[in-house]
C-alpha cells in the first residue's frame, strides 16, 4: 500500500450540483477506472477515516474525483494519499457495444471508461436518470427505463450503483429479459 501527499488545487460543481476536486499529486498515485484512493484532510484532528476518491477524469499533474468529496474540502486542503486501492478495471478488447449504467448518486465514475473504449468501436451509451455532466460527443445518453428495451445491443454492460440498489438491478434485468 503507497502513501503519498496531495492537494486540492480547484473545486467544481458537476452536474446534479454536486462538489468535484481536483488533486494534484504524483501520477503514480492516480487511481484508474474502478480503484481508489484513501484521503484524509490533513490538518484535521478529527478525521478518523479517510474519504474514497474515485477518478472522474486524469489531467496532467492530477485527477479529477468523482463525487462525493468531503464539504470542508477547499483549495489548497493538504491531502494524505493512500492507494491506489482495488483491482482497476479495463474493458475487454473485443468489446464494440459499451453500456454504461448508473443507479447511484453520479455518472463521473462510470466516464473514465469512455476513453478506455476509443472512437474504432461502435457506440457507447449511457443509461441513467441523473444529471448528464458535458459528454463526448462519441458517448449517447439514454434515460434509465430505455435499457429495459435494448438489452441485446450492448456486449458489456458497466453498472455503478450502491450496494442498497442491487435488488432494484435483478428486477430491471429480469424485466429486460422477459421481453426478449
Amino acid at each position: 500500500m503507497r502513501q503519498t501527499g496531495g492537494r486540492v488545487t480547484e473545486i467544481r460543481l458537476e452536474a446534479g450540483r454536486q462538489m468535484e476536486a481536483f488533486i494534484a499529486c504524483p501520477d503514480d498515485a492516480i487511481p484508474h477506472a474502478g480503484q481508489y484512493l484513501l484521503a484524509s484532510d490533513m490538518n484535521d484532528p478529527q478525521e478518523v477515516i479517510g474519504a474514497a476518491l474515485f477518478l472522474a477524469e486524469k489531467s496532467m499533474h492530477g485527477f479529477w474525483a468523482a463525487t462525493p468529496i468531503p464539504i470542508s474540502w477547499r483549495p489548497g486542503t493538504y491531502l494524505d494519499l493512500v492507494g491506489p486501492l482495488g483491482h482497476g478495471f479495463e474493458l475487454p478488447r473485443e468489446v464494440q457495444r459499451l453500456g454504461l449504467v448508473a443507479l447511484g448518486d453520479t455518472v463521473s465514475r462510470l466516464m473514465p471508461l469512455v476513453g478506455q473504449i476509443g472512437k474504432s468501436h461502435v457506440g457507447i451509451t449511457l443509461f441513467t436518470d441523473l444529471p448528464l455532466p458535458r459528454i463526448p460527443a462519441l458517448l449517447e445518453a439514454y434515460p434509465l427505463a430505455s435499457l429495459v428495451q435494448v438489452l441485446d445491443w450492448p456486449d458489456f454492460l458497466v453498472f455503478d450503483l450502491p450496494w442498497q440498489r442491487l435488488p432494484e438491478l435483478r428486477e430491471v434485468l429480469v424485466s429486460g429479459m422477459e421481453g426478449v
